[in-house]
């Protein structure tokens, strides 16, 4: 049977070190194990840490097994292109991605010139 009694934040930060190897800050806030908590990654920088959860009616364990899925893709993206020296660029959900990628080419001075 599962417990339904809410973590607080310092339970959710123990929990995750534990699992992460204390190998992020989480900055929070934590609501509950549905909503996305804000953490800092010294490699990748902010981002939002979405937790496996069910959609389209299927199985826990199923929702489970595609995350972990997706962050072993994610892992192997990122060991190659630290590998080969070249910049990974995360675009997250929530990201506008036209101006994500505006911002990069700017960065990089690959905006198109104005004649």
């Amino acid at each position: 049977m599962r417990n339904n009694k809410k973590k607080t934040l310092e339970q959710f930060i123990a929990e995750a070190n534990t699992i992460h190897s204390n190998k992020y800050e989480y900055i929070g806030p934590y609501v509950n194990r549905f909503l996305k908590i804000r953490i800092k990654c010294q490699v990748h920088g902010e981002f939002m840490h979405y937790h496996p959860i069910r959609f389209r009616g299927i199985a826990f364990s199923k929702a489970v097994e595609l995350f972990n899925l997706t962050q072993k893709h994610d892992k192997i993206k990122s060991e190659y292109a630290y590998q080969n020296n070249i910049k990974l660029v995360r675009i997250t959900y929530n990201d506008d991605i036209e101006l994500c990628l505006k911002k990069l080419l700017d960065e990089h001075n690959l905006s198109e010139q104005k004649s």
